[in-house]
Parts: C-alpha cells; structure tokens; sequence
C-alpha cells in the first residue's frame, strides 16, 4: 500500500474528529449522565463544557460492554490505568453499560441535530458512504472498534447512523494507534511525552490531561533519554523517525477505509469540514491533538 494512499486516513480522522470528539463535550450527554447520578460538567473552557472525568471513562468505556475497569484502562491505551478504573468502578455503581451506552449516543446526535440542524440528504449519502468504509475493518485487535460494531443496531435516524459510524471509525484509529506504539514496547506515559513534542506543543504539556503525576512524566522522559528518543525535552532525529513510523503504521492501519472510499473520499472531507468549522464555532468541541499532526495530506 503506498503510503500516499495510507496517509490519506489521517485527514479523513481530522475531518472526522469534531464531529464525533463532540460527544465528550455535549451539554446533553453532560446532562444525561448527571441524571444518572454523575457529577455535572466542571465547568466550561472557552465555550466548550468539560466533561466529568468518570463519567467521561464509564461512556467511552461501554463501548465494550459491561467490562471489569481493567479492560477498559487496557483499551484506552494513554491514560493512567489507576485513574481510568478508579472512574470506571464508580460509574458501574451507578449505571451499567446499555443505559450509558444510550444516553452517550442519544446526546451526541441531540448536539449535532440543535448546532448543524435537522438531518438532510447530505447526512444521508454521507452515512452511506462511512458505511462503506468501515466494511473492510475487522475486529482483530481493534477493542473500542469491535465493542462499538457490536453495539451497531442499524438505526434509521441519519444523524445516528452518521454518528455511529464516524465513531468506529475513530475508534478504530485509536486501536490501531495503541497497537503501532505498544509493539515498540513504549507505555502509555512515553508514548504522551512523545506526542507532546511530535504535535509541537510544550513537553509535558497535554499528556497531563491523561492523569499522570510528575514523578510518572519524570520517569518516562528518562526512559526516553536512555532510548536516544529525546534529549534536553525535544526529540532527537531518531525520536521523530520512530513517532513518524508508529503514524506510518497507524496509517496503514486504517487504508482499507481509505481504498473502500476510493474517489469518494473527497466527497466526505468537503461535507465533513464544514460541519467540523460549524461545530468549532459554536463551542461544541474543543479542539485536539488531531489538528496538530504533521505530514497531512490536507
């Protein structure tokens, strides 16, 4: 597979990215979970309402069924473990994972309906088309993705269908992701430290929202001094050819969808960044890593 072709994934990821990372920052998932007895959002940044951390990992996390928390840590890959499943055995106290599974769609598609509107024929022929990219994908150590086509009840509502698929699709290229970097034996606090820099933002900086404390951060820089990977809190040359690899091999990951799209690709990104820009705007997502990558084709 050409990495030309590959590459193509991560804008379809970047174009998917508001459009389902919204769901983190939906008043009405915020509100549906309070409801089931979670902590309200804590407060805005910006626009943008922040999710409660429990109810952040007990929502993602349904996406595998009513798991032990372990699982669910396993599965996301860069958070701290002890974080995630301390959240997780709260939020199973308090729900289980059909009722938040529902209420993390439902309030997910409410958002997208009341700031981009009722769904039209663009949704539509969308949803077909993200439909026919995530065909060729199977489970095979892809866990978010293979929990969320189990979930897949082919609902009618467009917005939903949309929705859902976009969100295998995302979760696909996270699975992929925790695959790529786990096979070069980095954990979850490396593979932070080394975004932070790939993405060109101050060391040390966004892998503190994934819950690890300065001594962990201390202690997976120094690992990754020893690698040769970063010297003096920048990436070596040998640092940014291993990070670009594990994207190269996220990439290559996710090109079935990418030849399952074929021309149509393009079709999808221009209705797909518009809606994105809309969703910015009106301060339903907050913005993330993925608009940071390097070496898009976009």
């Amino acid at each position: 597979m050409p990495d030309a072709t590959a590459r193509r994934s991560r804008s379809l990821a970047a174009a998917l990215e508001p459009m389902v990372g919204q769901v983190y920052f939906s008043v009405e998932c915020h509100e549906a979970y309070a409801r089931l007895g979670f902590a309200p959002s804590p407060g805005l940044l910006g626009a943008v309402a922040l999710p409660d951390g429990p109810a952040y990992f007990t929502s993602r996390g349904s996406l595998l069924g009513q798991v032990r928390p372990t699982v669910i840590a396993a599965a996301f890959g860069v958070f701290k473990p002890a974080v995630v499943t301390a959240g997780v055995e709260q939020g199973w106290s308090l729900t289980d994972a059909p009722t938040i599974f529902a209420a993390r769609r439902a309030g997910a598609v409410a958002q997208l309906e009341r700031v981009l509107g009722p769904a039209g024929d663009e949704v539509t022929r969308t949803a077909t088309l993200l439909e026919r990219a995530v065909e060729p994908l199977g489970v095979e150590g892809r866990p978010l993705y293979a929990g969320l086509e189990s979930w897949w009840d082919d609902p009618s509502d467009p917005w939903t269908r949309l929705f859902h698929l976009g969100d295998m699709l995302r979760e696909c290229r996270g699975d992929a992701h925790v695959a790529a970097w786990s096979s070069v034996v980095l954990d979850g606090v490396e593979i932070g430290l080394l975004n932070d820099l790939y993405m060109g933002l101050p060391f040390k900086s966004y892998v503190r929202t994934r819950g690890w404390s300065e001594e962990d951060l201390d202690a997976g820089e120094a690992r990754l001094v020893a690698r040769g990977w970063i010297a003096e809190g920048a990436l070596t040359e040998a640092g940014r050819d291993a990070r670009e690899a594990i994207e190269d091999a996220t990439d290559r990951g996710m090109a079935p969808a990418v030849v399952a799209l074929g021309d149509d690709l393009d079709a999808v990104l221009e209705v797909l960044r518009p809606w994105g820009e809309t969703i910015r705007a009106t301060g339903a997502y907050i913005g993330g890593p993925v608009d940071l990558w390097p070496n898009r084709d976009d």
